[in-house]
């Protein structure tokens, strides 16, 4: 069943790409000099603790991974198999994750011989390059090798996906409401945060991932309902009130974040982008573009950012004069045009053929009759 595209997700998921290469420009900054851009704060750390962490941002990115895969509910039901459900994930993610993970790795090589110290507590290894290749570099039950950080998301993502596709199957088989399970793993990866849990897939970041990304499939589920409920754009508003009044007295902070941010806040972000007058502005199609490179964008933003920094120690020039709002807003717009080309001459040809071959190994295919 062909669905419309969503143009208000794919507005959001640029402003949150924006958001994350604000603060890792800010973290890496820091790292490197020690010091805090002037001007506008995307980064909370040990140097600026009281600013809002943009970091949360993530949560986003995993609620509306969650929200598009509603329709799959149904298709798993209709048979389709968890090889060509999980495959195409893994063609849309690992060709270019496995190259980010392999360059991220030369420019910490490049990093340690310009400054005599690692980036990350490390050296870049073998075996992180291929954890990376292989997406479970996070959550899946190795230490996560610091390759490219920000890419732990991808792997926590293929890991909600097997999850996914497991409740939907089994329910199924068990002839019981797939919600069930998956409400379960909301709470699941709530009680993982809240405790601090360290084991293999529910560490940090799998909770994290869990909560979000299932509770952006149930949040599809309900939309309907909140779009025919006349209430539903008046809570809306009262809901980010509440929760900016509560981060500006509190400095940028909220009692058990990330939890407002994934349950109240975005959801109630991603409902307003659809109603008037914001939808005049949501349903633009550049937004499309725009979030079709965005996965090429948030790739190859650590290793660009890291590489930056190491160029200019190695020209000779003091790094902290990066840390400023100019070379930030600068480093964005490189980045978007970074992933312009990247989209269309890396990620797209290697998804591409990565489609033909798990499709040409699919042991549901039927053998060509000569």
């Amino acid at each position: 069943m062909q669905t419309t595209r969503n143009h208000a997700l794919d507005m959001a998921k640029v402003f949150a790409t924006c958001f994350i290469l604000f603060h890792h420009y800010q973290m890496v900054g820091v790292m490197v000099t020690g010091q805090t851009m002037p001007g506008p704060s995307f980064y909370s750390s040990a140097v600026q603790p009281e600013d809002f962490s943009w970091g949360y941002v993530v949560e986003l990115f995993f609620l509306i991974s969650g929200f598009v895969m509603l329709p799959y509910l149904q298709k798993i039901r209709q048979g389709l198999t968890f090889y060509q459900f999980y495959t195409r994930r893994a063609a849309r993610l690992l060709p270019l994750l496995a190259l980010s993970g392999a360059v991220c790795a030369a420019v910490l090589v490049v990093y340690d011989k310009a400054y005599q110290t690692s980036f990350w507590a490390g050296d870049p290894s073998l075996f992180g390059v291929v954890l990376h290749a292989l997406g479970i570099q996070a959550g899946w039950g190795f230490a996560d090798p610091y390759l490219n950080s920000a890419t732990w998301y991808c792997s926590v993502l293929l890991l909600c996906c097997l999850l996914f596709f497991a409740v939907v199957y089994w329910s199924g088989r068990l002839g019981v409401s797939p919600f069930y399970g998956l409400v379960f793993l909301v709470f699941l990866g709530c009680a993982g945060q809240t405790f601090h849990t360290q084991l293999p897939l529910l560490d940090n970041g799998a909770s994290r991932g869990y909560s979000a990304f299932f509770a952006g499939v149930v949040l599809a589920a309900l939309w309907p309902l909140l779009q025919k409920w006349r209430g539903t754009p008046w809570v809306c508003l009262v809901l980010l009130a509440a929760a900016g009044a509560e981060l500006y007295k509190n400095g940028g902070r909220m009692p058990y974040m990330p939890f407002p941010l994934t349950f109240l806040v975005y959801p109630a972000l991603l409902f307003l982008l659809q109603q008037p007058p914001c939808s005049a502005v949501s349903r633009l199609p550049l937004w499309e573009g725009l979030a079709r490179i965005s996965y090429s964008v948030y790739l190859w933003h650590i290793p660009f950012y890291i590489l930056l920094y190491s160029i200019a120690k190695l020209l000779g020039q003091d790094p902290a004069v990066l840390v400023c709002l100019p070379g930030m807003l600068l480093s964005a717009a490189a980045l978007w045009g970074i992933g312009w080309v990247s989209y269309r001459c890396l990620e797209r040809p290697l998804n591409q053929k990565a489609l033909a071959w798990f499709a040409a190994l699919d042991p549901a295919r039927q053998p060509e009759h000569v």
